[in-house]
């Protein structure tokens, strides 16, 4: 589709925008279900299903490894 091999695209994704493509993917959808957590009720395991995790152990692992707390105790969740 991008008119390139795999390993170029990600190449130049990289230096266009400081992330390889599947660390900005799930960096976005931490930020959404984050944002989510702040401005909402919704629980925190129906957040991580909105933003793409099957589990909600995974999306609480994801999300620590991302801003360094649990979704629990994000603020506003």
């Amino acid at each position: 589709m991008a008119g390139m091999s795999r390993s170029n695209f990600a190449e130049r994704f990289c230096i266009l925008v400081g992330a390889g493509p599947l660390q900005y993917k799930t960096r976005w959808r931490l930020l959404l279900a984050s944002d989510m957590l702040r401005r909402s009720d919704v629980r925190m395991s129906d957040v991580g299903h909105r933003v793409g995790y099957d589990s909600e152990a995974a999306f609480s692992r994801a999300f620590k490894a991302q801003f360094g707390i649990p979704p629990v105790m994000a603020p506003g969740s």
